[in-house]
């Protein structure tokens, strides 16, 4: 099976594909629990294991086992997008953007980062899609809409001000700012066609992870 024949009947990237940001909050949830609840060490540890063992299984089904491939197609197709038949899916993103987020900054700062890129973004597309063609005035060249900017900004203030709690002095300018450095991370990404090894679910983690770090730092006296 060529790489185009298993990429028949699986949704694009700029399709809504509902279970896709299902199956993607299920994971920011998840990966957000085991470190909050498991403690850094062991929570890097698995991420490390998980991160690994995705890269390498990534590798042999685009490389030297187009049959593990054709498997993992008829395995996962209600999850997989069609570019991710020819280019690594996005959870070797996830996992690799997950844990160098954990290795540079605190739990608080690494659980919301988890957070933005696993409610805000997959909210950001859905917006985007079902309520970006119909405003125009908010499609930007590369395909993304505005509207699940903003959508995406909204879910990630709430997140933050739940997380840490409202009453917390410096929590709202913290939960404004970040929450929009998520949101426009997502927006600047590359449109349904981008490089191979170009992903938001790498960039977004890291990219909120340093903006939280340095507005703690100076809203919370606590990076």
């Amino acid at each position: 099976m060529g790489g185009d024949d298993g990429a028949k009947g699986l949704p694009a990237r700029n399709e809504l594909h509902l279970l896709r940001k299902v199956f993607h909050a299920f994971n920011g949830l998840m990966f957000a629990t085991v470190y909050y609840v498991a403690g850094y060490w062991l929570s890097i540890r698995l991420i490390l294991a998980l991160a690994v063992f995705s890269w390498f299984l990534e590798a042999a089904r685009l490389g030297p086992l187009p049959q593990l491939n054709q498997l993992l197609i008829r395995l996962t197709g209600g999850i997989m997008r069609a570019s991710e038949v020819t280019r690594p899916s996005g959870i070797c993103f996830f996992a690799t953007g997950v844990l160098v987020t954990g290795l540079l900054f605190s739990q608080r700062t690494t659980t919301l980062a988890i957070l933005y890129l696993g409610l805000g973004d997959p909210f950001a597309s859905a917006v985007g899609i079902l309520v970006g063609p119909s405003i125009p005035a908010l499609r930007m060249p590369n395909g993304k809409s505005l509207a699940g900017t903003a959508a995406a900004w909204a879910l990630n203030v709430c997140v933050t001000l739940l997380y840490l709690g409202p009453e917390m002095a410096g929590v709202l300018p913290l939960a404004v700012l970040g929450g929009l450095v998520g949101a426009l991370t997502e927006l600047a990404m590359p449109g349904p066609v981008r490089p191979k090894f170009v992903d938001d679910n790498f960039n977004i983690p890291i990219a909120s992870g340093i903006a939280l770090h340095l507005l703690s730092a100076v809203l919370l006296d606590e990076p």
